[in-house]
């Protein structure tokens, strides 16, 4: 699902904004309660909610570099509540993404829930 808007741009021409639906796979629940995915941390030339534009190559140092283990899965971006352990992660023709797994903690358990019945997408 995408959605449109328009925007008027610093220059006072429209610019165009997409809001793109999170693409996101639930791949299976291992032992204690694990939940696998695999998701899109971005999308590639998508306008996000500061104006700025992520075109392909942007993530291919940070990936390189040591900082790339230090990713950390949070939920709804909040970086205070960590859900669980990225395992994987990569760049394809759509963006940057990852497979993780959820882990049963408090904030976990909910999330993999609430991923599981389709209430978050």
């Amino acid at each position: 699902m995408r959605r449109i808007e328009f925007k008027e741009s610093p220059s006072g021409g429209e610019i165009q904004s997409k809001t793109t639906a999170a693409r996101l796979e639930v791949k299976g629940e291992g032992e204690g309660g694990i939940l696998h995915i695999k998701a899109y941390a971005l999308a590639f030339g998508n306008i996000d909610s500061w104006g700025d534009i992520i075109m392909p190559g942007a993530c291919d140092d940070f990936l390189a570099g040591p900082d790339a283990d230090r990713m950390a899965l949070c939920w709804q971006h909040d970086r205070a509540t960590v859900i669980g352990k990225i395992t994987a992660k990569g760049v394809d023709d759509y963006g940057m993404w990852i497979e993780a797994d959820i882990l049963p903690t408090t904030a976990g358990n909910d999330a993999a829930i609430l991923l599981k019945n389709g209430a978050v997408k």
